[in-house]
């Protein structure tokens, strides 16, 4: 685990759409040498110590434009979100609380 400043930060995460998804599941396995920690249908979620990445795969019909789904960075408890976010604003930052909402099957 990586340290920031004496927050603790898992990993990045990404998630990318994909029209892909039987050979994306493949492709990544081979790229970070680990299985899924979940599959479900449409979904596949890795997470690797190295890098520390946290990717999820989202299938979609027809990917157009950009394949990014969204970005963030996986932290251990809400109390870290909290942590970052007043560091953030500290630096000048602007943030906004978004909170009740489920990401990615978590």
């Amino acid at each position: 685990m990586e340290t920031i400043e004496g927050n603790l930060v898992q990993r990045i995460h990404l998630a990318l759409n994909t029209q892909y998804f039987p050979e994306s599941i493949e492709f990544y396995k081979a790229l970070l040498g680990v299985e899924p920690t979940k599959l479900k249908p449409g979904y596949a979620k890795f997470e690797s110590e190295t890098p520390a990445l946290n990717l999820t795969l989202n299938e979609t019909r027809q990917v157009t434009g950009n394949r990014i789904n969204h970005l963030g960075i996986q932290v251990g408890a809400p109390e870290d979100v909290v942590k970052q976010q007043k560091r953030l604003n500290s630096l000048g930052f602007k943030t906004t609380v978004e909170e009740g909402t489920t990401c990615c099957y978590a």
